[in-house]
């Protein structure tokens, strides 16, 4: 991703406009409800997309430190740095994760109160479309992070990183002792480009939903 991105990019205007838009136009409980998750999916947003560039500029101080001694192929090991990319990596996922809990929350929302039932069902079919990509996301996070669902795996190193700022993981079951299937691979500039994306994508279908199509 690139570390000089537009504001329109980090703040997500889409979501700001549909919240300026949105006042007075339901019942006052029901649009104060739209607007603080709003809120709250901006707020993980930022702080998704803010891991994601600590992560990139991480990256990019790697390979400049790798150009600088590729005369000597003496690549010193950097323990901060690579524990700075690969927890910044982390945190990337972690937030996006709650960014598509509240779109989860807003899109039931507006299927549940929608205006038509075209709307709906447009909104549905955009949810199906990117259905395998969140299930990727949320499974992805849900290894790293240690969830709860299968206590038996867990991650035991401290994971590999590099220039590019992608992240591997490798399981360890607890019970074999041995490697538990497939590593876990995070790619945060991807994936932060796939939830703006995705966002961008929902917002439109939401106001329609709701009935405040500007």
């Amino acid at each position: 991703m690139d570390l000089n991105i537009d504001e329109s990019y980090y703040r997500l205007n889409e979501v700001l406009q549909i919240m300026e838009t949105m006042s007075g136009k339901a019942p006052r409980r029901v649009w104060i409800w739209r607007k603080i998750h709003l809120q709250g999916l901006l707020n993980y947003w930022f702080w998704a997309v803010a891991s994601c560039r600590t992560n990139r500029m991480a990256a990019t101080e790697l390979a400049q430190r790798i150009s600088d001694l590729s005369q000597t192929l003496d690549v010193t090991y950097d323990q901060d740095l690579n524990s700075r990319g690969i927890s910044a990596a982390v945190a990337t996922y972690g937030h996006m994760r709650v960014c598509l809990r509240f779109c989860s929350s807003l899109a039931d929302n507006a299927f549940q109160s929608s205006v038509t039932e075209e709307a709906a069902e447009a909104l549905v079919k955009y949810r199906v479309d990117n259905g395998a990509w969140a299930k990727n996301l949320i499974d992805a996070r849900n290894k790293i992070t240690a969830h709860g669902d299968d206590a038996r795996k867990m991650v035991t190193s401290l994971g590999s990183w590099g220039t590019s700022g992608d992240a591997s993981f490798t399981l360890i079951d607890l019970w074999t002792l041995g490697p538990a299937g497939a590593s876990i691979h995070l790619r945060p500039d991807e994936e932060i480009v796939a939830m703006y994306k995705y966002i961008k994508g929902l917002v439109p279908l939401l106001e329609d939903c709701w009935g405040i199509s500007s």
